[in-house]
């Protein structure tokens, strides 16, 4: 199953372009184009990344995807990211 444009939420690229991009007037970009900008589209279709950033329901196409993330103070890390205990519980 191959995402679409249709699959991605506009109103959430909105919002992103307007606080990360700095683009103002949305509808006047198109959303082929903020995807292009962002290097987000492979062969005219949303990457697995764009699905998950910006997805209406990334679930459907990504199913056995999770995302983890860490935070650093500064720009040097001191010590070893210790291991993310998963917090889902069992199906």
């Amino acid at each position: 199953m191959s995402t679409t444009l249709d699959d991605l939420d506009s109103d959430q690229m909105a919002n992103s372009s307007v606080r990360g991009v700095g683009v103002s007037n949305f509808h006047l970009l198109k959303m082929y184009v903020f995807l292009e900008h962002l290097v987000l589209l492979s062969n005219g279709r949303p990457t697995n990344a764009a699905v998950l950033l910006f997805g209406i329901a990334p679930q459907k196409f990504l199913i056995t995807t999770e995302m983890k993330c860490a935070h650093f103070h500064g720009t040097e890390v001191k010590k070893p990211i210790p291991p993310i205990k998963s917090t889902r519980e069992p199906y």
